[in-house]
Formats: structure tokens, C-alpha cells, sequence
């Protein structure tokens, strides 16, 4: 084989394989578009079950999950858009221009005086060295130009695996945070207790002192004088005895409380409704 032969199908490999690497590059966008169909819901998931923006670290790592989430989406976008864009990709001339070609050479060659077989010999060798030079500058050409859509390739993967990660990762915090004891409920439930248990403190009645035994007025007995005396035996007066009015003593007023009873704590209840490659222009 010659130094020639040899050259020119390793060029001509070279160049193919730039080719496919372009096709290939296309074929992958459907792997994006399902990736996306499926990681786009998962926000919507997050999204109807967040709490409410406020500046707690519950609240500010999940908002921050979901905005790092929307901007790997948009660079994934970005992504595709590079990979779809217009590119130049150079192919070697028409076949009829190398027809016309051929034809001019065999025609020059003899107009020299050469022999039927030399002039044959020379026309391949002069097609030969062209399509080994348009092979070699067109795959560098190419690869110039699938360089970018490879790049843009592997950084859409890339900022997909993050978008997909970070989607799970805010549904395991939502999911531990509603199954643990909050700070608010804890303190929410013992002023409630604090409260009751003043409210039963302050609640006396007179049928709770009278069951303690304090005397009344009608429970008198009489003293070895004749005269009417109380439990102890000492004398009582005339408006201790059976029949006579007992002066009542005004009520005293109960101070009001400084603040209602706080009222009990309040439940949350979520709920939730729910093409080949870019065309190719030769020159």
C-alpha cells in the first residue's frame, strides 16, 4: 500500500467520525426533553407545599434549593440552544464540479502528447492529493464546530444532575419538617397549659369553703349559761342566732387579668390539587 493510500483513508475516517459526532450530538436532545418532562413536575410538587416566605433557616434554604433549581433550569435551556444553533461544517466540492474536474485534467494531460495510461495515472494521482488535502482541512473544520455542542452537551447533563438533586433534596426537607415537633407548637401548647391552670386557681366558689368546714351563721350551739355560743364555745351575739339576719360582707372584687387566655394553637392542613443535526452548508 502506498504512503498515499494510507493517508488518505485515515483523513477520510478522520472525517467521518466529525460527521457522526454532529448526529450523535442531535440524537441526545430527546434524552433532554424526557429529563425535563420529568424534573419539571417535581418543582411543581415543591412549589404547593412550601411554607411561607419568612426569615427562618427552613424557610431561606428551601426558597434558596428553588432558586439555584431555576437558574440550573434555565441553563439547561441555555445549553440547548447551543446545541441546536446553526453551525458551518465543511464537506469536500460537489461530485459534478470533481467530474468537470477529472475531465479538464484528462484533457490537458493528453493535449501534452502523454500516453492513454499515463494520462490516467497522473489524473488519479492529482485527485488523490486533492480529496486527501479536502479531508484533512474539512474534519479540522468540523471539529472546530462540534467542539462547542460538545461542551454545551456535557454542561446541560451536568446542571440536569444538579436540578434533579436539588428537587429531591427539597422534598426530603419538606417531608422531615412536617413529621417533627416545631419550636411554635411547643411554646404555643405550654402558654395554653400556663393559662388553664391559672384560670383554675382563680375559679373559688362558697360551696368549695363550705365543704372545707368553715362556719355559718346557722350553726350555733348554747353555752353552759344559757346563752348561744359557736363551734368553739365561745359567745355569740344576737345576730348569730337562729333567726336573726347575718350581715354578708360585700364581695371582694377579682382583679381582671392583664391579657386573655391565649387561644389554642392552630393546625395547617396542605393540600395540593393536583432535529437530526443543524443543516449543513458546504462550500
Amino acid at each position: 500500500m502506498k504512503a498515499e493510500e494510507y493517508l488518505e483513508g485515515i483523513l477520510k475516517g478522520a472525517f467521518e467520525r466529525e460527521l457522526e459526532v454532529s448526529e450523535n450530538v442531535a440524537r441526545t436532545l430527546p434524552f433532554f426533553t424526557a429529563s425535563l418532562a420529568v424534573v419539571v413536575p417535581l418543582y411543581g410538587y415543591v412549589s404547593g407545599r412550601l411554607p411561607p416566605f419568612s426569615f427562618s433557616l427552613l424557610s431561606i434554604t428551601l426558597y434558596g434549593l428553588l432558586a439555584v433549581g431555576a437558574a440550573c433550569g434555565v441553563m439547561i435551556l441555555w445549553n440547548l440552544f447551543l446545541m441546536v444553533r446553526v453551525r458551518e461544517y465543511r464537506i469536500p466540492p460537489r461530485e459534478t464540479a470533481q467530474v468537470e474536474w477529472m475531465k479538464a485534467l484528462q484533457a490537458y494531460f493528453e493535449a501534452q502528447g502523454l500516453t492513454p495510461a499515463t494520462v490516467d495515472k497522473k489524473v488519479t494521482e492529482e485527485l488523490r492529493d486533492r480529496m486527501i488535502a479536502e479531508y484533512a482541512a474539512s474534519a479540522e473544520h468540523n471539529r472546530k464546530a462540534d467542539a462547542p455542542k460538545l461542551r454545551a452537551r456535557a454542561s446541560g447533563v451536568f446542571f440536569f444532575v444538579i436540578m434533579l438533586a436539588i428537587a429531591f433534596a427539597m422534598i426530603g426537607i419538606i417531608f422531615v419538617s412536617q413529621r417533627l415537633p416545631t419550636p411554635l407548637a411547643k411554646d404555643a401548647s405550654h402558654v395554653a397549659a400556663q393559662g388553664a391552670a391559672k384560670n383554675g386557681r382563680a375559679a373559688t366558689t362558697p360551696a368549695a369553703a363550705e365543704a372545707a368546714g368553715a362556719p355559718t351563721g346557722s350553726e350555733v350551739s348554747r353555752c353552759a349559761s344559757g346563752e348561744h355560743c359557736g363551734r368553739s364555745g365561745s359567745q355569740v351575739t344576737d345576730v348569730d342566732k337562729p333567726g336573726a339576719t347575718t350581715p354578708v360582707a360585700p364581695a371582694t372584687p377579682v382583679a381582671p387579668a392583664s391579657s386573655p387566655p391565649p387561644p389554642p394553637a392552630h393546625q395547617l392542613l396542605k393540600k395540593s390539587e393536583d432535529g437530526g443535526g443543524p443543516p449543513i452548508k458546504g462550500r
